[in-house]
């Protein structure tokens, strides 16, 4: 992996052993994770030397997403459906920040997932059929204190929508998300 600025200079390379690897980055660090692995490094990106952290998790991977502060959102993949966890990798005497487990036969396909800039909100879609449509949902997690008085899994929102799917969900600040999907964007 090869870090530039925005003249072309490398500011830093590094090598990696990975069979399928993704990147994405937010603020200074970046995450580069296997898909379908179960290892992903992070590090600073203006930081040299580089010295990525590499955490290994239980289950397969199948998406990463980073905050500014390096926290980092894991999608893996099991044999009854998926885990999410938020970890910390600099923290190293509890690095798991959130674990959410969900199940194909009741929530569907995870799809795709965004952490907000500052690791404390997760949003997530799942696909699933329902009878000849597709029915998409959208579910909006919360890490904070708003959350905790919510339930138990952190849930803040719900939001469903026929016949769409989101390939790309981003925030675009810590408060407002966007969904961009095959015939609408919200």
């Amino acid at each position: 992996i090869s870090v530039y600025d925005d003249t072309g200079e490398v500011i830093w390379n590094a090598g990696l052993s990975m069979n399928e690897p993704e990147a994405v980055s937010a603020g200074n660090y970046i995450a580069i994770y296997d898909v379908g692995g179960r290892s992903f490094m992070v590090m600073e990106q203006n930081k040299s030397p580089v010295t990525p952290v590499t955490v290994n998790v239980g289950f397969d991977i199948l998406q990463t997403a980073i905050s500014e502060q390096g926290e980092a959102a894991v999608l893996m993949q099991d044999e009854t459906g998926y885990m999410f966890q938020i970890i910390n990798p600099f923290d190293k005497n509890n690095n798991v920040k959130a674990e959410i487990k969900t199940y194909v036969k009741e929530d569907g396909y995870a799809l795709t997932l965004a952490l907000s800039k500052d690791g404390s909100k997760l949003v997530t879609e799942y696909i699933k059929s329902d009878g000849n449509k597709i029915k998409s949902v959208l579910t909006f997690y919360n890490f904070t204190s708003t959350g905790e008085n919510s339930n138990a899994d952190r849930i803040v929102g719900i939001f469903p929508y026929k016949d769409t799917i989101f390939p790309k969900i981003s925030f675009l600040n810590n408060d407002t998300v966007c969904a961009f999907g095959d015939n609408v964007i919200c």
